[in-house]
């Protein structure tokens, strides 16, 4: 069985919480700052058009 994390783990070393943030894929949302305005999407894949 495995277990299951929070969803703000806040542990910044796994790349669970992967978003693109203004366009730029691969950021974790853990670490990244929330901004008024930025457009911020939960990623799937790499976040590239691939």
């Amino acid at each position: 069985m495995t277990e299951r994390r929070p969803v703000l783990a806040v542990i910044g070393v796994c790349f669970d919480c992967l978003t693109t943030v203004d366009g730029r894929p691969g950021l974790r949302a853990c670490l990244t700052p929330a901004t008024p305005g930025a457009d911020i999407r939960t990623q799937e894949g790499t976040g590239h058009d691939d």
